[in-house]
């Protein structure tokens, strides 16, 4: 990739679940939905938490514990139907997130959004939730682009908003977001109020590894931007 005569203004791609929004109890609950469909046991938040971060059919197939395609595509679809009526039901941002995305709009930051969730619910969930602020890019699962960790959508982002690499954060809540880091040369950031317990998290090796929005502010404000633009809120 060439980088030359790039702008230095950083840039931030974030996760959306378990980093930005809270979506754990619409998931248990469209997953619960599916799983009564095939006689299996409800399964609680804690092994819902657990599964996550790896696409639908991976959380589907870990949930019904099988790895049979046709039964797997079965409670994808089931999970599909309960999800598209109910993702908002108890989805919000975290404490914290509406500030921080505030500031790093009035620094002029650069962010997007790349999740392993179907794009078209991590569409519809930042619309209503994240519409206050300016995301260059918002993009989920679908077919044709490999999900996280694999490089490709989170480069292909970096190269749209003509920015090295090497010089963005890649923000998330998960194992699978610190390899996606670490797979395109950005900077993990690590967030511990997700979907993925910190100890975990630290076994990972990310670059920096934060306990809320506040100590990734200082993160972002301190690494990640001119030295011009630091006396900022």
């Amino acid at each position: 990739m060439d980088n030359t005569d790039r702008p230095t203004t950083r840039a931030i791609i974030f996760d959306l679940d378990g980093t930005l929004a809270d979506t754990l109890d619409d998931i248990v609950n469209a997953v619960n939905y599916a799983l009564d469909h095939v006689q299996h046991e409800p399964l609680d938040h804690a092994a819902v938490r657990r599964m996550v971060g790896d696409g639908l059919p991976a959380l589907m197939s870990r949930a019904g514990e099988t790895s049979d395609e046709a039964m797997v595509a079965f409670l994808v679809r089931r999970f599909q139907e309960h999800y598209e009526e109910n993702y908002l039901a108890n989805t919000r941002l975290f404490e914290g997130a509406d500030r921080f995305l505030a500031r790093c709009d009035q620094q002029g930051m650069l962010l997007a959004i790349l999740s392993n969730k179907p794009h078209t619910y991590t569409l519809l969930i930042c619309d209503e939730l994240l519409e206050r602020w300016s995301f260059g890019a918002i993009v989920g699962a679908h077919e044709g682009l490999p999900i996280k960790p694999h490089p490709a959508a989170a480069l292909a982002m970096a190269d749209a908003m003509k920015r090295d690499p090497a010089e963005m954060f890649f923000v998330g809540d998960s194992v699978v977001d610190i390899e996606t880091a670490r797979a395109t040369g950005m900077r993990s950031v690590a967030v511990t109020w997700g979907f993925q317990d910190r100890e975990r998290l630290r076994s990972a090796g990310p670059d920096h590894l934060v306990d809320d929005f506040d100590e990734l502010w200082e993160v972002i404000r301190e690494r990640g931007m001119p030295p011009a633009a630091r006396a900022g809120p």
